[in-house]
């Protein structure tokens, strides 16, 4: 399913609107940045400093037709969570892919329902829509029913939310190269890749479209390996990912905006191809090493680097189907300067 014109979409979900729970999120094949942080409560930086060194993105507006979103993991912390949506206010932040493990349909849950209609409800009155995100390397086994399990949840949450409490799409983080099998070489790494790719277009693809939503994934920026499609020809796996889904949100974790337009070089020639959306994310935490996170740089460092990645994507993409994304929320919101 589909959707060249975001603009409206984002306007549409607006008006209406791997870190806890068995969340991953990976920045490469071996990249882990998922290990807990405590609920902010204070920014870091006072007024004054964060003019002088340019810490809050300036670069797009609320209005603006490309977006700005956020990886935001810890679902237990969407109770007191009004100082950081107000930073990402701040930030003109636009989307919010929330980790929905953890969500029932009950009051013993981490978060009910009750809770995350209120979440998403309060952030989409401050220009920010949320998206449902989850996802394990185990769903690709044809005999999984993960996937199934949070198509369920994800429909009855719908059904049971108003329309400025929806999520806005399915956000899915599957991450294949956390599969076992991956590293045991070069057969097993294409029998994973297969079955991802199988699982992306048979599975997931069609189950967004049922339920009346879009469909985005998060992907590594390396996706190079050459798989088979729905009808039996060969494709390279980073192509039909474009072809077939919604929004691609690539981890192009590093820390200079050549380096980020460069390793994700060849998924925006295919998002172009396809009229893919495409989101280039950025990394604020990592023990892979200086190059991958601005962990080091900080604040502005990282702000300076995403304004020139925009001006890029924005001359590239002129109809503004593009956006770039910070992972993760509760870091950003900590990361000294």
């Amino acid at each position: 399913m589909k959707q060249a014109k975001w603009a409206a979409a984002f306007t549409c979900a607006c008006l209406a609107a791997s870190l806890l729970a068995g969340c991953s999120s990976e920045a490469g094949e071996s990249e882990v940045s998922d290990s807990p942080a405590s609920d902010p409560t204070t920014t870091t930086t006072t007024t004054t400093e964060a003019a002088e060194k340019n810490t809050t993105i300036q670069f797009r507006t609320q209005e603006d037709t490309d977006t700005l979103g956020v990886w935001w993991w810890q679902i237990n912390t969407i109770q007191d969570s009004d100082g950081l949506l107000g930073f990402l206010q701040d930030n003109a932040v636009s989307e919010i892919y929330l980790c929905v493990d953890g969500m029932e349909d009950n009051d013993s849950a981490r978060a009910s329902f009750a809770d995350v209609r209120a979440f998403v409800k309060k952030a989409g009155d401050m220009g920010m829509r949320v998206a449902a995100l989850t996802g394990d390397y185990s769903w690709i086994e044809p005999d999984s029913t993960g996937f199934e399990r949070y198509v369920e949840k994800f429909n009855a949450y719908q059904q049971a939310a108003a329309e400025d409490e929806k999520f806005y799409s399915m956000h899915l983080d599957v991450e294949p190269h956390q599969h076992p099998e991956f590293k045991t070489g070069d057969e097993g790494r294409a029998e994973v890749m297969q079955m991802f790719a199988d699982f992306a277009v048979q599975k997931a693809a069609p189950a967004a479209e049922e339920s009346g939503t879009i469909l985005e994934w998060d992907i590594p920026f390396w996706m190079t390996d050459i798989v088979k499609d729905g009808d039996g020809q060969e494709i390279e796996l980073a192509r039909l990912m474009a072809r077939t889904c919604d929004t691609i949100a690539i981890m192009s974790y590093r820390d200079t905006a050549e380096k980020i337009l460069d390793v994700a070089k060849e998924e925006i020639e295919y998002a172009k191809e396809y009229g893919c959306k495409i989101i280039l994310g950025v990394e604020t935490r990592s023990s892979e090493g200086d190059a991958v996170s601005f962990m080091e740089e900080g604040k502005a460092v990282m702000v300076e680097e995403m304004g020139k990645v925009h001006e890029s994507l924005k001359s590239t993409f002129p109809d503004g189907n593009f956006g770039m994304a910070v992972h993760q929320a509760s870091v950003w919101y900590t990361l000294q300067d």
